[in-house]
């Protein structure tokens, strides 16, 4: 399913699809994005908001920066987690 969404997201982004891996062992991450290799790591049942989040940072790798998605703040207020929130509503069929 992960990779169908990522086929989805970067088609409509037109920038080039992330690899997809697992969580290292050990990690107390639910998911993260590697910079150097272009990969978005998750764990098993990962909720989707935490994917979509996952590629905002990438597609903010991608495009030089355009989108801003440092998290280095924390929180909601985050645009990677504005971005994942927003993408979660149209997924659900809410506003």
């Amino acid at each position: 399913m992960a990779n169908r969404i990522l086929s989805i997201l970067t088609k409509a982004y037109k920038v080039l699809p992330p690899a997809i891996d697992m969580m290292p062992r050990g990690s107390r991450q639910i998911a993260m994005y590697d910079y150097e290799t272009k990969t978005i790591f998750i764990r098993p049942r990962t909720h989707l908001k935490s994917l979509f989040h996952e590629f905002y940072h990438h597609l903010d790798n991608m495009t030089g920066g355009t989108y801003d998605s440092d998290d280095r703040a924390g929180g909601a207020s985050s645009l990677a987690w504005i971005f994942a929130e927003k993408l979660w509503e149209e997924f659900r069929g809410t506003d």
